[in-house]
C-alpha cells in the first residue's frame, strides 16, 4: 500500500489536470498503521535492519512528497489512524476528522523508532508540551 502511495504521489506531482489531493480510508478506519508481524511471518523472516533500511524508502518518502508536492493535499479521517496513518493526517495541508476518529502513534510503546516524520510534525502542531 505505501509503494502505491509513493507512486500515485510522485505521478499527482505532474499531472496538470490536477487541482488537489485526498487522502481517505475504503473502510471504517482511515489507516490501521502497518502490520509489522506479517513481515515476520513464518514464511518470511527478515534480516536485522530490514525495516530500518527499507523505511526511509516507503513511509518517510511518502511524508516528503506530501510536502513537496505543489498541489493541496486534504485528509479525511474516521475511526483509527495509526502510525504512517496519524503521520499522513499530520502532513496534510488540511485535515478533517471525524467524530469517531483516533490519532495514536504507537512507535515508543512498541519499542520503535518514530518514523514518518512524527517527531517534527506533532510538536509542530500540537505543541512541545
Amino acid at each position: 500500500m505505501i509503494d502505491a502511495l509513493v507512486d500515485l504521489l510522485t505521478e499527482a506531482a505532474t499531472d496538470d489536470s490536477l487541482r488537489a489531493i485526498h487522502i481517505r480510508g475504503a473502510g471504517s478506519d482511515f489507516c490501521a498503521g502497518a502490520d509489522w508481524m506479517a513481515t515476520n511471518s513464518a514464511g518470511h523472516r527478515p534480516r536485522t535492519g530490514d525495516l530500518v533500511r527499507r523505511i526511509p524508502h516507503t513511509a518517510n518518502r511518502v511524508i516528503e512528497l506530501i510536502h513537496a508536492i505543489q498541489l493541496p493535499v486534504a485528509c479525511t479521517v474516521r475511526g483509527w489512524a495509526v502510525g504512517l496513518g496519524c503521520n499522513l493526517a499530520l502532513a496534510a495541508d488540511f485535515t478533517v476528522a471525524a467524530d469517531d476518529a483516533v490519532f495514536w502513534e504507537p512507535f515508543v510503546g512498541r519499542g520503535f523508532s518514530p518514523d514518518s516524520g512524527s517527531t517534527w510534525l506533532l510538536p509542530r502542531l500540537v505543541g512541545l508540551a
